[in-house]
């Protein structure tokens, strides 16, 4: 049997000769190099796996981010067809064309109906309602002696609230009462 001390000797037969010897010290040293550079190896494998961790987490992150922003935008721009709805339906009141304004009153109802779907809701306001900074807009003052003063005369556009975190999306635009 051979051993890593010893080489075989090419001018015998089989037979195992000491030739150099090695020194266990030098053994000693060159296995705490290797085991040194294995250390080190296994350093930069754990901060490139820590990386890529942060890495994967902020690309899901930044997914999630842009998901929300599409949503986002995609309810505002329900709101901005409600709009469109809202100035339709007044421009149809005033032709005084019943069928004309039952059908786009239905299709109004039908899309603010579906708005839960999306999360979204109007925010109730209404002409009367004392004016809110949270959820009002005051685009407009006027002046009625015989109405309190931050009563809404009048609603310019709805405002929408966002069902699943509550916030509001868009304050409703009114007009407020100033003395």
């Amino acid at each position: 049997m051979r051993s890593i001390f010893n080489k075989k000797d090419d001018n015998s037969d089989n037979q195992v000769v000491d030739k150099e010897p090695f020194d266990a010290k030098e053994l000693i040293e060159k296995n705490d190099a290797i085991l040194h550079k294995i250390e080190e190896l296994a350093e930069k494998v754990d901060f490139i796996d820590k990386n890529n961790k942060k890495f994967l987490m902020t690309a899901s992150m930044n997914k999630l981010d842009v998901q929300e922003k599409k949503i986002k935008n995609m309810k505002l721009s329900v709101i901005d067809i409600l709009d469109n709805v809202d100035v339709l339906l007044n421009q149809v009141e005033k032709l005084e064309n019943d069928t004309l304004n039952e059908g786009i009153g239905m299709i109004s109802k039908g899309i603010l109906d579906s708005l839960s779907d999306i999360d979204l809701e109007v925010i109730p306001t209404a002409v009367g309602d004392v004016f809110n900074p949270a959820i009002h807009n005051c685009i407009e003052t006027g002046h009625k002696e015989d109405i309190a003063e931050d009563t809404i005369l009048a609603i310019n556009k709805k405002g929408y609230k966002d069902l699943e975190n509550g916030l509001v999306i868009r304050t409703t635009e009114v007009v407020v009462n100033k003395k």
